[in-house]
């Protein structure tokens, strides 16, 4: 379940339901959301430069984040610190 979530569009559409779908496996299944969390963290590191799927990624991890799945924050504000950090020449090409 977590690679399929993981290797989702993730489009911000569908971020409200996909959300709602976490929380009901994370009832279900306690080490879910960190594993979740693990895979988001790892997959948003090897992008590179894709911005827009980076973004969608952070909207993810911080709703789930917000919802308690996510407890750890450290992974989350590490990635959020990443993309901060990203050149004006880079931001120009989006």
């Amino acid at each position: 379940m977590v690679q399929s979530i993981t290797q989702s569009k993730l489009n911000v559409k569908d971020q409200d339901t996909l959300v709602e779908i976490c929380v009901l496996l994370h009832q279900r299944y306690e080490d879910f959301a960190s594993k979740l969390a693990e895979a988001l963290e790892k997959q948003y590191h090897e992008l590179g430069g894709e911005f827009t799927r980076k973004r969608n990624i952070l909207r993810l991890m911080s709703e789930l984040y917000l919802r308690g799945l996510i407890r750890e924050f450290k992974g989350l504000f590490k990635c959020i610190n990443q993309m901060t950090l990203v050149g004006v020449e880079t931001l120009e090409e989006f």
